[in-house]
């Protein structure tokens, strides 16, 4: 929850909304403490805890406080799943790192997805999914990509459910 309240804090500033300095510059501080401590689950939770480390540390590269050490940490787990790659892929790519980015999601683009369940702990959806991968995908300048991710997300949404 503390990221996605940061990641709203960081979009509604975008947008020009007036955010607290200090209740924005706390959640961040929160948010890179925890990156920084942060220790991989094994069991049940481990594919919710490294997502949320990667949303986590996504969070703070948009604020433009990067957590390179945790984000080469995370990188280096051999068996990370697939939206945890495409979310630590934005968070390199945000932070100047294109190739890193594009290195972890590999070629051909895994876009596997998973299935969520109640006590997940990421309030997770396909459709986040997809929106993460095609943030992901424009971040890096791979437009083709891009465009089928787009379509995909274009017809889920305009759909009856």
């Amino acid at each position: 929850a503390t990221s996605y309240a940061a990641h709203f804090q960081l979009e509604a500033e975008g947008k020009g909304y007036l955010v607290p300095a200090a209740m924005k510059n706390a959640v961040l501080a929160n948010l890179r403490l925890v990156a920084r401590n942060w220790k991989p689950a094994s069991g049940y939770y481990s594919r919710s805890e490294e997502l949320t480390q990667a949303y986590r540390l996504y969070i703070l590269s948009l604020a433009k406080k990067p957590e390179m050490g945790a984000m080469n940490r995370l990188k280096e787990r051999k068996d990370l799943s697939t939206m945890a790659k495409w979310t630590l892929a934005a968070a390199y790519a945000q932070a100047g790192r294109k190739d890193v980015a594009n290195e972890i999601t590999g070629q051909p683009l895994d876009i596997g997805t998973y299935r969520y369940y109640e006590y997940d702990f990421t309030y997770g959806s396909d459709l986040r999914d997809t929106a993460l991968m095609l943030i992901t995908l424009c971040l890096t300048d791979r437009r083709n990509q891009a465009a089928q991710i787009a379509g995909v997300l274009s017809k889920a949404l305009s759909s009856d459910h």
